[in-house]
């Protein structure tokens, strides 16, 4: 039964380092430092067009 509760337990902790070790943590209003977080964004485009871009999937 130990062996049962040692994956679960190594995901937690690999999911934990993983976020604190995050380039972003730094930041409190950085990107996301969930670590399937993949920015996407438009260079040099209208700020006005930013709702349509995150309609889009654009998320940086």
């Amino acid at each position: 039964m130990r062996s049962g509760l040692l994956l679960p337990v190594l995901l937690v902790l690999i999911s934990a380092a993983t976020n604190a070790d995050s380039p972003y943590a730094r930041w409190s209003h950085g990107p996301s430092t969930d670590p399937e977080y993949f920015p996407i964004g438009v260079w040099l485009q209208d700020p006005a067009q930013a709702e349509g871009y995150q309609e889009i999937g654009i998320n940086l």
